[in-house]
């Protein structure tokens, strides 16, 4: 199969050659084409091509070697990768994917599997209490599905009243410390000028009186 779609992607390749801009030699053909897809279905530069296109991908360092072969821009070059990998996932598509999967359906008619036993959800069957006696069980072991574990359980819903109740009981220490903070100053009235002052600045209380 493999060589099919190698044989299938040189056709192609050829025929690329055919409407390029320029004139290409047999020679230079050939090379090029041997970048892409080496001599047969198992040369390193076909696998890898094959590494890479299955992922819509060409490999950078083939890249390179076109455009510096050809003497051309990258954009057409990149146009050249483009078709290749398009007609890649056609041949792929056809030769490969298509004719394994043709295997696959045979294979499951041969052995009576319908779309519905492949769909269809495996229910656990219940565990049988085992009534052997110790003796008998060594001789003929039952292997047991995992015990069912419940889940965990929700904590209970909180209300918003009871919410705002322990939000308050949490914070109300440190606003009574906060206010304790803010009131360290001693602060008197002085009657002569209409002002609060700072009882323990004696010096500028006497200056204000």
């Amino acid at each position: 199969m493999w060589n099919n779609l190698r044989t299938n992607l040189d056709i192609y390749i050829s025929s690329l050659w055919d409407s390029w801009p320029t004139e290409i030699n047999p020679t230079l053909r050939q090379k090029c084409l041997h970048y892409i897809l080496g001599n047969s279905s198992t040369s390193p530069q076909f696998i890898t091509f094959v590494k890479w296109a299955i992922e819509l991908k060409f490999d950078i360092s083939v890249f390179n070697l076109l455009k510096s072969t050809l003497k051309t821009s990258g954009s057409k070059i990149r146009s050249l990768c483009t078709k290749i990998l398009v007609k890649f996932i056609q041949e792929f598509r056809k030769t490969i994917w298509n004719e394994r999967c043709s295997k696959v359906i045979e294979w499951e008619r041969s052995q009576n599997i319908s779309q519905r036993m492949k769909t269809i959800v495996n229910k656990r069957k219940t565990r049988q209490v085992n009534c052997q006696p110790v003796y008998d069980q060594t001789e003929g072991p039952e292997v047991l599905d995992d015990p069912y574990i419940s889940p965990p359980l929700k904590p209970p819903l909180e209300t918003k009243r009871d919410k705002f109740e322990r939000i308050w009981k949490n914070s109300a220490s440190q606003i009574d410390l906060f206010i304790q903070k803010s009131l360290r100053y001693i602060w008197n009235f002085v009657q002569s000028k209409g002002l609060y002052m700072d009882t323990d600045c004696p010096d500028l209380a006497k200056e204000i009186c």
